[in-house]
């Protein structure tokens, strides 16, 4: 048997740009975590019944709409929350 003297090293080596693996794989899950919650959670799970969503609070400032209710409710709705902590305080 001539493969008698192969020795086999089961120490990996890596090199420094096989770390990025890691930073790659963490942004592409919280990327894909926050499309999930923003295109279906917020247009496809949120009725005009419900509550408004942070996505529209902070959208209602910069006049832009991302959610399902009007910004002239998601207005109303922010001042109305604004008096009732104002009264809790």
């Amino acid at each position: 048997m001539e493969d008698d003297n192969v020795v086999i090293s089961l120490k990996q080596t890596l090199e420094w740009t096989d770390y990025f693996g890691f930073v790659a794989v963490w942004v592409i899950f919280f990327v894909t975590i926050a499309a999930v919650s923003f295109f279906c959670l917020n247009w496809c799970c949120v009725q005009k019944e419900d509550d408004i969503t942070v996505f529209e609070k902070w959208a209602a400032p910069r006049k832009m709409k991302l959610g399902v209710h009007r910004l002239s409710v998601v207005g109303r709705k922010m001042d109305e929350e604004k008096k009732m902590v104002a009264r809790l305080a």
